[in-house]
């Protein structure tokens, strides 16, 4: 007696395997995937903004600190 097509659980099983198959994304890939799905586009010019706040206050600790005093 042949099998009839594929039941619906069959189907859910192959899916949920080809989704752990799948290269898992990076977490600056997925936080852009974030952005993108929730709309919170506006977050982008904070974040770069106090990333490089971030950035001039590691240096300026660094022996690059009097170059970067002449920049203010």
């Amino acid at each position: 007696m042949p099998d009839p097509a594929p039941t619906e659980p069959n189907r859910a099983d192959e899916a949920l395997e080809r989704a752990a198959a799948e290269k898992e994304p990076s977490l600056i890939a997925e936080f852009f995937d974030f952005l993108r799905h929730n709309k919170k586009w506006w977050l982008i010019p904070l974040l770069i903004v106090l990333l490089v706040l971030g950035t001039l206050m590691i240096v300026g600790g660094s022996g690059a600190a009097p170059f970067i005093y002449a920049l203010f």
